[in-house]
């Protein structure tokens, strides 16, 4: 998305696009944006937490980077208006992978009881 986040400050990329969301009243409506991405990988560290509770949250941290996928991802600057694309460089990133997430955790779990 245009309005990512990049570079060496990011440890995992997570899908912030068009992500259903409630609205106040009954209402949902689709929302896009870092509001939407960090609820989703917070609901995996806590996934990560039921199913290892005697894990630390730098381990927790090491499961959801270490279990996932790298990517190669096309930056680009928008300068107002998609006629204006800028390709600035390709790069490298870590997609969170859920399931290999929770498969890791299933594991180390199994050793915390």
């Amino acid at each position: 998305a245009s309005y990512t986040n990049y570079g060496n400050l990011v440890d995992i990329f997570i899908l912030g696009s068009d992500i259903r969301s409630i609205i106040p009243g009954t209402e949902s409506a689709l929302k896009s944006g870092t509001s939407m991405a960090a609820p989703l990988i917070t609901n995996l560290a806590a996934k990560i937490l039921l199913l290892a509770p005697c894990l630390t949250s730098k381990e927790i941290k090491e499961i959801i980077l270490d279990s996932a996928s790298e990517k190669t991802l096309s930056v680009s600057l928008n300068t107002r208006g998609q006629e204006n694309v800028i390709p600035l460089k390709e790069m490298k990133v870590k997609v969170a992978n859920f399931q290999e997430a929770k498969e890791m955790a299933k594991v180390i779990g199994a050793r915390c009881k």
